[in-house]
């Protein structure tokens, strides 16, 4: 009797519907932080961050998930489509405003400016490498309405210094809007979960992203070249608005900027930021 009970509770069981709704989820690891009069006064600005990129897109295969390969499963980068991947942004995803340094489908820096009918980037020639760290560099002068970006591969190795490349690539773009919070490895896209606070992130970055700062000029060659030092040059310490250290907080979800502008932010799905 015990096993025909337990049979027919299996029954109820397998007859059993519940109703289902589609919910929103904010996915992805990103940092938020607030506007505020130093970011949203920005006329001329420099944004320096080192990277490890982990994720390129040209070499993306979408896996067979009806015969998946039991020796090598399909990881989490599984997409009908690769976007961009965001480094830094002030951009509104859903109304196309704002700017965003960022990489292309084709692995390449670019810092994209656009008003909501017109999109200008400028991009390098060259892509990225992938599981390397590298230095990336963005500018906008307001007087000269001239963007630049640039990536700086450090040689660490005696064989590094015959491949490690110092690229840059330069053009005129329309004025950038600076408004709404500045995201760090996402931008945002519009309304997300139900009871979040916050916009869904979008065009989410896959590696790492350390040392993030921004300074209030356009800073060109070795000046520009001396944000990626370890600690920020002294002559340049009034100059930055955003300063961002990882390590301190690091079991917080704080992001904490020690430029002494207040920029400090707050980061979002904690476990999957890389450090």
């Amino acid at each position: 009797s015990t096993l025909s009970s337990s049979s027919a509770a299996s029954d109820v069981y397998k007859r059993q519907s519940y109703d289902g709704i589609e919910q929103q989820l904010n996915l992805g690891s990103y940092v938020e932080i607030d506007p505020s009069p130093s970011l949203d006064s920005l006329d001329s600005f420099t944004i320096g961050a080192w990277l490890f990129p982990t994720f390129n897109p040209a070499e993306y295969v979408a896996p067979d998930l009806e015969n998946p390969d039991p020796f090598s499963p399909p990881t989490m980068n599984i997409a009908d489509r690769i976007a961009t991947q965001t480094i830094v942004s002030r951009f509104d995803g859903v109304a196309g405003t704002g700017w965003h340094l960022s990489l292309d489908e084709t692995y390449h820096l670019g810092l994209t400016i656009s008003d909501g009918d017109t999109s200008v980037s400028v991009s390098l020639d060259e892509p990225l490498r992938d599981w390397d760290w590298v230095y990336v560099l963005a500018s906008y002068d307001a007087i000269s309405g001239m963007a630049s970006v640039r990536m700086i591969e450090e040689p660490y190795s005696p064989g590094d210094q015959f491949t490690a490349r110092d690229l840059s690539a330069s053009g005129e773009v329309p004025a950038p809007r600076h408004e709404g919070p500045l995201r760090i490895a996402a931008i945002r896209n519009g309304d997300g979960a139900a009871l979040s606070s916050r916009e869904k992130p979008g065009n989410g970055f896959n590696g790492r992203i350390q040392d993030v700062r921004i300074a209030n000029v356009a800073l060109l060659g070795e000046d520009a070249r001396r944000l990626l030092l370890e600690t920020a040059p002294i002559d340049l310490s009034s100059q930055i608005v955003l300063d961002l250290d990882f390590s301190i907080g690091i079991k917080t979800d704080n992001a904490t900027d020690i430029s002494g502008r207040g920029n400090h932010g707050t980061v979002m799905n904690l476990s999957l930021i890389h450090i």
